[in-house]
C-alpha cells in the first residue's frame, strides 16, 4: 500500500487527508465543522468521495 506519492503507508501511520470545509455550525460549547473529502478531485470509479463532521480543534487550515 501506498500513499499519492508513492510513499509506503501501513496500518498505524498517520496521514493528512485534505478536505474543503463544507459547513460549520458553533454554540458557546462546540465548533463543528462539515468537511468534503475528495470532491474537488478527479475520479476514477473506484475513488472515494463523501463527508465527515469533525470538532474544528481537529483540523489545521492549509490554504484559503
Amino acid at each position: 500500500m501506498h500513499d499519492k506519492n508513492g510513499n509506503p503507508i501501513k496500518v498505524g501511520d498517520k496521514v493528512r487527508v485534505e478536505a474543503v470545509i463544507e459547513n460549520t455550525s458553533a454554540t458557546e460549547t462546540f465548533c463543528n465543522v462539515t468537511l468534503g473529502i475528495g470532491k474537488d478531485q478527479e475520479h476514477s470509479e473506484f475513488n472515494v468521495h463523501g463527508t465527515l463532521v469533525v470538532n474544528a480543534k481537529q483540523v489545521e487550515l492549509i490554504e484559503e
